[in-house]
């Protein structure tokens, strides 16, 4: 079973886009597409608050690549990045349960 999950919820909160991995570097791309073409309705979900500790440690050991996803993203990236820092400092204490979303990296 994969570790993360990226879904696009649609107007009516249905699922429109599943897509599972377990690479970081995957599914933050994922992310930053689906992001582009769905602004504020996309999140990436992870299975254990371990792997998304394990994610939000990658992205903060490659976060020139995180930028590079989305030139110009209309998140500042002050708030991506102190976003990132704070979730690793608190060991992702925001993450309740299986499957929760990955701050940052969630919905609107």
């Amino acid at each position: 079973m994969e570790k993360y999950c990226v879904t696009v919820a649609g107007p009516f909160e249905e699922e429109v886009y599943p897509f599972n991995s377990n690479d970081p570097k995957e599914i933050i791309k994922k992310w930053f597409e689906q992001e582009k073409a769905h602004a504020l309705c996309t999140n990436i979900q992870a299975a254990t608050r371990e792997d998304a500790l394990m994610l939000l440690t990658w992205a903060f050991e490659n976060i020139e690549y995180v930028k590079k996803q989305y030139p110009g993203c209309h998140y500042r990236w002050n708030y991506i990045c102190d976003g990132i820092e704070k979730e690793i400092s608190e060991k992702c204490k925001n993450f309740q349960w299986e499957w929760d979303s990955v701050f940052p990296f969630c919905m609107g």
